[in-house]
Formats: C-alpha cells, sequence, structure tokens
C-alpha cells in the first residue's frame, strides 16, 4: 500500500515542496475494507487514515469529507469486488450454471477467508444509510437497478433462445434473485458458514428458474 508522501531523504536532509503522492487504488480499496468491517458510523477517520496510509490534510485533500469517502469507496467496490457475481453470471452460458454462479461467486465473497468482513458492503454497510445519506440512498438504488436489468435483460435472451418457457416472469424473477443475494449477504454477515449457505443454493436456483 502506499504511503503519504512528502519527504525526499537525501544525505539525511528533507527537501520540501515536493507534492504529496501515494497509490489512490490502494487508499481506496483500504477505505473498502474499513467501512465493510465497521460500517459507516463507527469508521473513525483514525481508522481510514491508518489503513489508507495517508494523513487527514492528504484525505480531505484527494477524497473529501467522511462522506464523500464512503460514496467513492462504495462506487470502487461496485466496480470492483461487488461485480464479480454479475461477471460470473454472464460468463456462463447455460442459464441455470449462470444463475448458480452468480449466487456461489458472490457467496465466495461474502464468506471471505480470514479475518475479513463477511457480508457485502453495498447490502449490509450501504443500503441501511439510504434514508440518512441520500447521496449512498441514490446510489444503493441505481446498483440495485442496474443489477435487475442486467438479469432480466439475460432471462429476456433466455426465453428468446428457448432456455426459458415464453410465460417465464422476467423483471419479477430478476427482482427475485437479487433479493436472494441481498439474504444470503445478510446470514453470511450473521455468522451463516459458506458451507452451510452452499448447500442451498441449488434450492435457490431452483426458485429463480422454476
Amino acid at each position: 500500500m502506499g504511503k503519504d508522501v512528502n519527504i525526499n531523504v537525501s544525505n539525511g536532509t528533507k527537501k520540501r515542496g515536493r507534492p504529496r503522492a501515494f497509490d489512490g487504488e490502494a487508499a481506496l480499496n483500504a477505505a473498502v475494507e474499513v467501512f465493510w468491517a465497521k460500517g459507516f458510523e463507527r469508521a473513525s477517520l483514525d481508522d481510514l487514515t491508518q489503513a489508507m496510509g495517508i494523513n487527514r490534510p492528504s484525505l480531505y485533500a484527494a477524497f473529501g469529507d467522511k462522506k464523500a469517502l464512503f460514496v467513492r469507496a462504495l462506487g470502487h467496490y461496485g466496480l470492483g469486488l461487488g461485480s464479480k457475481g454479475i461477471k460470473a453470471f454472464d460468463e456462463e452460458p447455460d442459464i441455470n450454471a449462470a444463475v448458480t454462479a452468480f449466487l456461489t461467486v458472490s457467496l465466495q465473497l461474502q464468506t471471505r477467508d480470514g479475518d475479513c468482513a463477511k457480508g457485502c458492503l453495498i447490502s449490509n454497510c450501504a443500503a441501511p444509510l439510504s434514508g440518512i445519506l441520500p447521496t449512498v440512498g441514490d446510489m444503493v438504488s441505481a446498483i440495485e437497478s442496474s443489477t435487475t436489468q442486467h438479469l432480466t435483460q439475460r432471462f429476456e435472451q433466455e426465453k428468446a433462445g428457448c432456455a426459458l418457457s415464453k410465460d417465464f416472469p422476467s423483471a419479477e424473477r430478476a427482482v427475485l434473485l437479487s433479493d436472494m443475494l441481498h439474504a444470503q449477504a445478510h446470514r453470511a454477515r450473521t455468522g451463516a458458514s459458506r458451507s452451510a449457505l452452499k448447500a442451498q443454493i441449488p434450492m435457490r436456483v431452483d426458485a429463480v428458474l422454476r
């Protein structure tokens, strides 16, 4: 992880006037982990600056205040770790395998090994703030809408190719699948094991596609 740099050491002297530099992506990755583990309210500026390897002035200059940083971290998560499930869904040509991959890959993220936050940054940390921080609520709504639209489009394509029945309710099942993902994240966050949740995936897939 890049550190906040404002010193160039040469012959034991400090040179002033150099711009502060740090790895912005690494800093955002660290912020994601702090917010994911502690939530927005419990994550202190000390927690964030220590994990990101920068001081408060650099944090404010690069990301704004704590709320602005959370919004940036949420967007970074949505485009990175949080998008792995939908990418796995797209990569599977068979619709049954695609829905299975969507839930399975997401579960791997929700139940990461080691001393990592469980669940989902969006479901468990951002969604509860929707009524408190309007900007976050708008982002969560946009992410939800984008996901369900993406799932709906795939289901419609499968209907056109006769992999799903002509009367398959694509929009409703897309919402159901999204809701199942959030339920899975909640259970992972509250301590359910990966093996227990994985055993439920075939039942969830059947409920979506039957």
